[in-house]
C-alpha cells in the first residue's frame, strides 16, 4: 500500500510539474520579456523614433526568445554552448555600424537583460540546472577563499546578495567558463542565435 501511494504521489508531482509548475515559471519569464519588450518600446518613442533599424532588432530578439521559451531547455542549452565554443558564429542579429555610444549601451544591456531571464527560465526548469548552480556556487566560494577570483574579490559579497536570478545565472556563467564552455556573452550569442533560428 505504501508504494502504491509513493507511486500515486510521484505521479501527481510530475504532472503538476508538468501541467502547472513549468508553465508558470515559463509564462513569469515571458512576462518579464513582453516589460522588457515594452521599455525598449517606451525608450525609442521618447528618444529615436519606432522605426529606428536598433528597435527593429531588439524587438525582433525579443520576440525570438519569446518562441524560443517554448522548445529551450537546460540540457540543450549547455548541449549548444558545447557546440558554440567549438564553432563559433557571430550573432547576426544587431548590427551597431554607425550608433552612439549611448544606443549601443543600451542595446548591450537589453540584450543582456533578456539573455539573462531566458538562462535563469532554464535553471529554474531543470534539476540538472539548480544541481549546477549549487555545484558552481561552492566552487565559486573555494575559488574566492583562495583568492583565484582576484576579480570578482571585492564583488564577491555584492553578489552573494543578488536576488537569487541574478546570483544563479552569474554563478552558472562562471562554471561554464571554469569548464571552459566560454563566456557570459558566448552564451548570450548562443541563446541569441538558437532563438533566432527555432
Amino acid at each position: 500500500m505504501q508504494l502504491f501511494l509513493f507511486g500515486l504521489g510521484l505521479l501527481l508531482l510530475m504532472v503538476s510539474w508538468h501541467f502547472m509548475i513549468k508553465p508558470t515559471l515559463r509564462d513569469r519569464a515571458r512576462d518579464k520579456l513582453f516589460d522588457l519588450r515594452e521599455s525598449v518600446r517606451q525608450y525609442f518613442l521618447d528618444h529615436h523614433d519606432l522605426n529606428h533599424h536598433l528597435y527593429r532588432d531588439l524587438r525582433g530578439l525579443i520576440n525570438s526568445y519569446l518562441r524560443y521559451t517554448e522548445e529551450i531547455t537546460f540540457l540543450g542549452f549547455v548541449m549548444q554552448l558545447c557546440y558554440s565554443d567549438k564553432h563559433a558564429k557571430q550573432s547576426r542579429s544587431i548590427k551597431y555600424a554607425g550608433l552612439d555610444k549611448g544606443l549601443v549601451n543600451f542595446a548591450n544591456s537589453v540584450r543582456a537583460d533578456a539573455s539573462g531571464i531566458v538562462i535563469w527560465y532554464v535553471i529554474q526548469t531543470s534539476l540538472l540546472g539548480w544541481f549546477s548552480v549549487v555545484i558552481g556556487s561552492f566552487l565559486f566560494a573555494i575559488e574566492h577563499a583562495r583568492g583565484a577570483l582576484k576579480s570578482l574579490r571585492e564583488d564577491y559579497k555584492e553578489i552573494c546578495k543578488m536576488p537569487i536570478a541574478r546570483y544563479a545565472v552569474i554563478v552558472f556563467m562562471t562554471l561554464t567558463a571554469t569548464f571552459g564552455l566560454g563566456t557570459a556573452t558566448t552564451a548570450r550569442t548562443t541563446l541569441e542565435r538558437c532563438a533566432t533560428d527555432a
